[in-house]
């Protein structure tokens, strides 16, 4: 059974479904989408995972980044924080509801979304699991600056392109740890934009605010925070993600939570292996018996 909903958050009402299963245990898991403009689908991504979820007997709710497809605001406005108290009001939203088990509500998040779903459940006793799916353990800055090198090196984008996209990347860095306007970021690009940095980001007046707000996240602190059983998932051939990197970080700081950490090692950003077409073999393996022991 599919439930079209909006919930409020700030002065956005964002738009979603609720997916519930024939035969559920009550239990819910909200899933939460990376960067970009990403809609309740984050693009075709999650779908079969939300598929997966139903079979196990969850209810699993998704909904639109403000701005985008039936919900209103505008994503780029919003800090790491502003994004995880959403997830609250999402959580607020299924408390309401008779079908669902308040005590059985779990967050999974991709990419930028499992920055956002360890702050979530660092601030709320609600939230009874989480699983980050390819999410890193570092700050956006330095997640960027491996993205930005990893991305081009596989499109084969010559070093001198890709160092000097580096540069102009700490250069931003630096502007907006001035809190500089948009108009002298944007001379920057313009002067020293290149085919390496245009593959890998895209700024408007709205993108620098977003950057500016978020680019030194400190995820330590909610992965510190974090009470609650966690399940982790690298790729280990994710070119947006240092995952080998983030592994030790993540087994340091989530001691206060029954921590599991699974690196694929040939799975992409996606959790896809081979010419990227199909989630890695043991990816399904890997959440069904998560799920069975928690």
């Amino acid at each position: 059974m599919e439930t079209e909903f909006f919930f409020e958050h700030q002065s956005n009402k964002l738009s979603g479904t609720l997916h519930i299963p024939k035969h559920h245990s009550s239990a819910a898991i909200i899933m939460v989408q990376g960067s970009g403009p990403a809609d309740r689908n984050n693009d075709s991504f999650f779908p079969p995972i939300r598929d997966f979820f139903l079979g196990q007997g969850y209810s699993v709710l998704c909904y639109d980044r403000p701005g985008v497809g039936e919900s209103t605001g505008n994503w780029k406005t919003l800090s790491f924080q502003d994004r995880a108290s959403e997830v609250l009001a999402a959580v607020e939203f299924l408390q309401a509801r008779p079908e669902i088990s308040t005590q059985k509500i779990g967050l999974f998040g991709h990419s930028q979304g499992g920055w956002i779903v360890f702050l979530a459940a660092s601030q709320s006793e609600a939230i009874n699991c989480v699983i980050s799916n390819s999410g890193p353990a570092n700050t956006p800055a330095e997640q960027d600056k491996f993205g930005l090198k990893n991305t081009s090196l596989q499109m084969g984008k010559p070093k001198d392109k890709i160092d000097q996209a580096l540069a102009l990347h700490a250069e931003l860095v630096s502007a907006a740890q001035k809190d500089l306007p948009f108009e002298q970021a944007s001379q920057l690009i313009r002067e020293q934009t290149n085919s390496a940095w245009e593959k890998y980001f895209s700024f408007d007046a709205s993108s620098w605010v977003f950057f500016k707000k978020n680019y030194n996240y400190d995820p330590i602190p909610a992965l510190r925070g974090t009470k609650c059983p966690s399940l982790v998932l690298l790729g280990g051939n994710d070119k947006l993600v240092p995952a080998e990197e983030c592994v030790p970080i993540f087994r340091e700081n989530l001691k206060q939570s029954d921590c599991t950490i699974k690196l694929l090692s040939n799975a992409n950003h996606r959790m896809k292996v081979g010419d990227g077409q199909k989630l890695d073999p043991a990816y399904f393996e890997i959440l069904e018996a998560w799920l069975d022991s928690n």
